[in-house]
């Protein structure tokens, strides 16, 4: 949370994530004693950011993510994609009321271990760098569940054909879930947008939205997503 976020007063993290004070506080002295973060009174605030993929782009990632929080009402059921902008999104919703959430994404399902969040996770097979399950009976799985909102990731975005990611096992878990909601909202920073995975797994229009961090530099991709009304959101 930190490293999407900065700085956070101690008694927020002790509450997102439902754990004593002693215990955070303990957590923090650790984390101090690392080099991490820094403590101030009644805060901690991120110093040296820890080397995941989370901390990329952070910044842009939690603007996204707080802006798709307002999207979701409480008692919503909702899918969410692996993926660092999703589990952005994840610890913006942790206080919603009687929301259920399907995911593929262990981070995610970490992320509401000690809330009242409903969450359920497909069964499969474990992509351990991505902590995401994928395989047929994830697929399967998906194929039994529809959710009116499914927030979407992508590994890159290759105009003019859609959005792509890195294996063929990746891109079947994405397309049974876009097949299993009604609105399909993409959650993409900056970066996404000058890369390209090597497996599309979804055309433009199989999109409602793509909540973003930047506007788009791309005329003729701006002007394609405007023909197929597909609504590009820049957060922040």
């Amino acid at each position: 949370m930190l490293s999407l976020e900065s700085t956070m007063l101690v008694e927020d993290i002790i509450k997102r994530l439902d754990a004593t004070p002693a215990t955070i506080r303990r957590d923090l002295t650790f984390l101090e004693k690392t080099g991490a973060i820094m403590r101030t009174r009644g805060a901690a605030k991120i110093v040296n950011p820890f080397p995941t993929r989370n901390v990329m782009f952070s910044s842009e990632k939690l603007a996204i993510a707080k802006y798709a929080a307002e999207l979701v009402d409480d008692g919503m059921s909702i899918i969410m994609d692996s993926g660092t902008t999703t589990l952005a999104l994840a610890n913006q919703l942790v206080n919603k009321a009687n929301l259920s959430v399907v995911t593929n994404s262990v981070a995610i399902v970490n992320a509401f271990a000690n809330t009242d969040v409903s969450t359920t996770i497909t069964g499969g097979y474990l992509a351990h760098r991505q902590q995401a399950v994928i395989g047929p009976d994830a697929e399967e799985f998906m194929k039994k569940i529809h959710a009116p909102l499914l927030f979407l990731s992508t590994t890159g975005i290759r105009h003019p054909d859609g959005l792509t990611c890195v294996s063929p096992f990746q891109a079947s878990i994405k397309k049974a879930m876009i097949q299993s909601a009604s609105k399909k909202i993409l959650l993409a920073d900056s970066s996404k947008f000058d890369v390209s995975g090597m497996v599309l797994f979804a055309k433009f229009e199989e999109l409602d939205m793509i909540i973003t961090s930047k506007p788009i530099k791309d005329k003729e991709l701006k002007k394609h997503l405007a023909e197929l009304n597909v609504e590009v959101v820049v957060a922040g």
